[in-house]
């Protein structure tokens, strides 16, 4: 292929100075290129590493030429793939490298073999693009660069920045069948900057300004804490800040006070150790609470990194979701919902008569109670009913009740705060139409009737015909009420775990690769909806491998360069042609 792609480029392109050379020396130096862009090696090493190369390879300086032809063939086999494919769009900015917008292509094959992403373009440009300018600059790489059918391109996924979202909305007036996805994580992510710890973000500022960049202050890390490496952060990494925060609520008591106090010593990290250190001394209890809390709902972290992989996250999404916000609504309400926080309270309280207790009991529920009586170093508790029942110190004590203590109701009020913010995103009350995931909530809980193990119990009419609320489905709904006994029957068997994303997402596309053929318009509904992807996480990908390959020693590296090494090493392209 690339062969012919090269004789055709030469035959439309005579003047070429290249194009009188013989086939195998233009495969051969095309070779060169192509390893060295999809290794992430600079092509100016070509100079340092011609002794080791055939003598067809020219200097650095000239075998750039062949850099928009690596170019080229990596479009022309995109578009061989994507041909007459359902396609989501996934596209997100980064200031790296000035600014520069990473656009990836998401579909599932009609043989259901595996979910297909693709890096489409990888586009630096002089000056930050408005929303009207990136509706254009999309528009122009779908349907020109990738020639894909204004029709086929079925749904978007983005962040929820205003840019983002005025570019969404002006592309659906073109591309009528786009379903806008706003990332799940990044809004997950925001759900944690609602929570408001003061203490705690006061010490984490001075945490990351330090102790994340200091190498001295790593090495000192890890030495005290036995081998382990510091949990890393990223800025653009979502739920990064909370992860290097629940590192520490595990330390705190053990570890953070000495290195504290060793990075004092040693005079490292001129101001952070002091401000670190007069807040273990002024604020300890009011810290370790704070990370308490941060412990207590990790499951926000769980959720957002189980969201953000390339499997069918999208069948997944609803029910995650909603778990959270039963969690939500109920947190503070019992101490199972803020265990750790409701662990170092009781903590502090010495047991006594009259104290109260709010005590589980198996099969009967929640019971108030209090101490009545300390009969020889036994407790003797009434509770509400009137029963009484004599225990132990140890087994008071984990009954202790918290919820009226002043940081209790601090903690779960500012938790709750969180989980608000989260719900009013989807109920659209956040008055926000950047931030309005109302439409996504609703396709979320629908897309599951393209889960099997789902559709066998919980698929009805009703859900089918409600279908038509996602976009590119709505005229196939007739057809899916029609075959919808065929799918209900073929699907009553089917069982999976749900926990395990890669696990899930190959079974149930194994299951429809074996049974689509049943239900045609099912099968043909399952390839648009698989296609959708509720993260931009793609994007996020792409500009890791930004930061590795281009850092700060490459600053000055072409357009063209980082584009075409980013688009082979994405992709996952075999390199290597010539005979």
């Amino acid at each position: 292929e690339v062969k012919e792609f090269l004789s055709e480029y030469f035959k439309e392109n005579p003047e070429d100075e290249m194009s009188s050379l013989p086939p195998h020396v233009l495969l051969y130096r095309y070779d060169v290129m192509e390893t060295f862009l999809a290794t992430g090696l600079p092509p100016s090493k070509i100079d340092d590493l011609k002794g080791l190369l055939r003598g067809d390879v020219v200097s650095s300086k000239h075998m750039l030429d062949f850099v928009p032809k690596v170019e080229g063939f990596e479009f022309q086999r995109l578009r061989e793939e994507i041909k007459g494919q359902k396609v989501t769009v996934i596209f997100d900015g980064t200031t790296r490298l000035g600014e520069a917008i990473a656009v990836l292509l998401r579909w599932c094959p009609s043989d259901f073999s595996g979910i297909q992403t693709r890096l489409v373009t990888m586009q630096t440009a002089e000056k930050h693009m408005d929303g009207a300018e990136l509706c254009a600059f999309l528009v122009e790489v779908l349907t020109q660069a990738c020639q894909v059918r204004v029709l086929d391109v079925v749904g978007g996924s983005r962040d929820s920045c205003s840019t983002n979202g005025t570019a969404m909305r002006n592309m659906k007036v073109v591309m009528i069948e786009l379903l806008d996805f706003l990332c799940v994580s990044h809004t997950l992510s925001k759900l944690g900057e609602h929570i408001d710890l003061p203490t705690l973000h006061d010490f984490m500022t001075h945490w990351l300004g330090l102790v994340q960049h200091h190498p001295a202050a790593k090495r000192l890390w890890k030495e005290q804490t036995g081998g382990d490496a510091m949990q890393g952060y990223s800025p653009i990494r979502w739920c990064s800040r909370e992860v290097v925060q629940n590192e520490l609520a595990v330390k705190l008591g053990t570890h953070v006070s000495a290195f504290v106090d060793t990075l004092l010593e040693r005079e490292i990290g001129d101001a952070h150790p002091k401000k670190m250190r007069n807040i273990l001394d002024s604020k300890f209890e009011t810290l370790q609470l704070e990370l308490a809390l941060s412990l207590d709902i990790e499951r926000i972290v769980k959720v957002v990194h189980r969201m953000e992989g390339d499997g069918l996250v999208i069948l997944l999404a609803y029910g995650e979701i909603d778990a959270l916000l039963t969690f939500g609504d109920s947190i503070g309400d019992d101490p199972y919902t803020m265990p750790n926080v409701a662990k170092l309270l009781r903590d502090k309280i010495k047991l006594d008569k009259n104290i109260k207790v709010y005590e589980y009991f198996e099969g009967f529920g929640w019971f108030d109670g209090k101490i009545t009586s300390m009969p020889a170093g036994q407790y003797r508790v009434t509770y509400s009913d009137g029963t009484s029942v004599t225990q132990s110190e140890l087994e008071v004590h984990q009954w202790v009740d918290v919820r009226g203590h002043a940081e209790w109701q601090r903690l779960s009020t500012e938790a709750k705060k969180g989980f608000s913010y989260l719900k009013s995103r989807l109920d659209g009350s956040c008055n926000n139409v950047n931030f309005d995931c109302t439409a996504m909530w609703e396709a979320l809980r629908l897309v599951r009737a393209f889960d099997p193990s789902f559709a066998h119990t919980n698929l009805t009419d009703a859900m089918a015909r409600d279908l038509k609320q996602i976009t590119p489905l709505r005229k196939m709904v007739p057809q899916l009420l029609q075959q919808l006994p065929d799918y209900i029957s073929a699907a009553r068997d089917f069982t999976i775990d749900h926990k395990d994303v890669d696990v899930f997402t190959k079974g149930v596309l194994e299951w429809w690769a074996s049974n689509g053929s049943k239900f045609p318009a099912w099968a043909e509904a399952a390839r648009i909806v698989f296609s959708f992807t509720p993260n931009s996480a793609a994007a996020e990908r792409v500009f890791s491998l930004l930061k590795i390959f281009f850092g700060s020693e490459r600053d000055t590296a072409l357009a063209d360069v980082i584009q075409a090494t980013l688009m082979l090493r994405y992709n996952k392209r075999t390199v290597g042609h010539a005979e």
